[in-house]
């Protein structure tokens, strides 16, 4: 025959395993949702870089256009001649 106590034993360890399964359950809901969290911020972050690097191109062929305006003008309106490779060698001297 069971004591009280045997009983009491019993549903101390049933109400242990109940606890660990209860924070298992939520430690893996917090993961869940901190995952896609972070899913989020991956596709925010990703979307942020690519306006940036679209930004980057408008500018660089702002950049170019402007540049390639004013050598046609100084080829134009000078005797402007753009350097080439042999302007850039250390030898000559």
């Amino acid at each position: 025959m069971m004591k009280i106590s045997d009983f009491n034993l019993i549903f101390l360890l049933a109400s242990n395993i109940m606890v660990i399964l209860v924070a298992v359950w939520k430690a893996s809901q917090w993961e869940e949702r901190l995952q896609s969290q972070i899913t989020q911020n991956h596709k925010d972050i990703n979307g942020g870089l690519e306006s940036v690097r679209q930004e980057i191109r408008q500018r660089d062929k702002f950049w170019a256009i402007k540049v390639n305006t004013l050598i046609k003008y100084l080829e134009k309106t000078t005797d402007y001649q753009p350097p080439t490779m042999d302007d850039f060698d250390g030898d000559k001297r």
